[in-house]
């Protein structure tokens, strides 16, 4: 009986690491992982950026940082590769879009430039774009949410899915097709770290 009290405990233990390490758990419903999105204030994430033109393909691996405060916004992204556009950065705050090359020690500022601060690489932008639409719909595959727009203004930006790990509650990847379905930009988050508003 001792020997079997022993063995309990410490099997009892190793469960309750394994739990506390986060890798078993789920983050929660569909609906708190949309609300935790949607609430985000702060994200920090490498990325992996394939870009499909008419022409050629073209892969990006960049830094982005967003943070909110109140009703103020700044969000970073910096190139890390290729190696020939290495330091160039975008910073926008509000309305305002600088474009800077750290290597070259260039910085150009553009003011009022609303339609340029819009992306498809922002995380911020298809989250806001996901509120406002009225074609938004969520998905299940497995172990994935699927927040998915459909904005039908423009025929290169047919529809955006965002996939969402429901163990961790973090992006995984985010994909904008064309109307013939063919991926057009596809990021792929290689390291995320976020915090929504409730948890600060």
């Amino acid at each position: 009986m001792v020997l079997f009290l022993i063995f309990f405990l410490i099997f009892k233990q190793q469960d309750d690491k394994i739990l506390k390490n986060g890798n078993t758990s789920n983050s929660g419903s569909i609906d708190e992982i949309e609300s935790n999105l949607c609430q985000i204030s702060y994200y920090q994430a490498t990325i992996e950026v394939t870009v499909q033109s008419n022409k050629n393909t073209n892969t990006y691996t960049l830094k982005q940082e967003y943070e909110k405060q109140g009703e103020q916004e700044i969000a970073k992204q910096e190139v890390l590769l290729p190696e020939n556009l290495k330091g160039v950065q975008i910073i926008k705050k509000q309305n305002q879009l600088e474009v800077k090359n750290t290597t070259l020690n260039l910085s150009k500022i553009y003011e009022k430039y609303q339609d340029m601060t819009k992306n498809d690489l922002w995380l911020d932008d298809f989250l806001e774009e996901y509120q406002e639409s009225v074609s938004k719909q969520r998905s299940e595959e497995e172990n994935v949410v699927i927040f998915q727009i459909d904005p039908n203004t423009n025929p290169y930006q047919k529809q955006k899915r965002l996939y969402v790990s429901k163990e961790t509650g973090k992006p995984q990847k985010l994909v904008v097709e064309d109307m013939n379905q063919k991926n057009k930009v596809y990021i792929l988050y290689k390291e995320i770290e976020m915090r929504s508003v409730k948890e600060k």
